[in-house]
């Protein structure tokens, strides 16, 4: 006997292994062995080995050792570049989230600070204008370089401050 599957087993593991015979003639056979990666049948184009059954006899084992060390490394390879992979996939997918959530709190505060300061301005400028103090309320109103998207009104509100305090200066 030949040994055959101990031969076999001295090779590395290279997932499943099919190994067909065919005959080709009298003397001659075709042997092709494909080994698959996974249990999935993914597997890469067959060994095709052609010979009388004592070249293949002699010559089998050291013919396909190199390419079944080349697929074990081919496939131990690819496995952790798909490890690889997913924790790249990972490690942005985390940083986007914490983008996002870092982006959207500024944005938040952001918009919410200078409406706020907006508003309180306003309120004190409101408030000296009822009481008649046109100029203090003036001198409180800010420049429409502050709040550029507020300069309509706060033009609005210079030109009415302005008309009131001319109002009263020729009283």
């Amino acid at each position: 006997m030949t040994g055959f599957f101990s031969g076999i087993k001295s090779l590395p593991r290279a997932g499943g292994w099919k190994i067909n015979i065919a005959f080709d003639g009298e003397e001659k056979m075709v042997v092709s062995v494909l080994l698959e990666t996974d249990g999935k049948g993914k597997a890469l184009p067959p060994m095709l080995l052609k010979g009388t059954a004592a070249e293949l006899d002699s010559a089998f084992f050291e013919v396909i050792a190199t390419p079944v060390a080349n697929t074990v490394d081919l496939f131990r390879n690819q496995q952790e570049y798909g490890k690889e992979i997913e924790k790249a996939r990972e490690e942005i997918k985390k940083k986007a989230e914490s983008k996002t959530a870092t982006t959207s709190n500024t944005k938040v505060d952001d918009g919410a600070e200078p409406k706020r300061k907006f508003e309180e301005v306003m309120k004190k400028v409101s408030d000296l204008n009822a009481v008649c103090k046109y100029a203090e309320a003036l001198e409180v109103l800010p420049p429409n370089s502050e709040f550029p998207e507020k300069k309509e009104e706060l033009e609005k509100m210079r030109r009415e401050l302005e008309w009131k305090r001319n109002q009263l200066t020729l009283l």
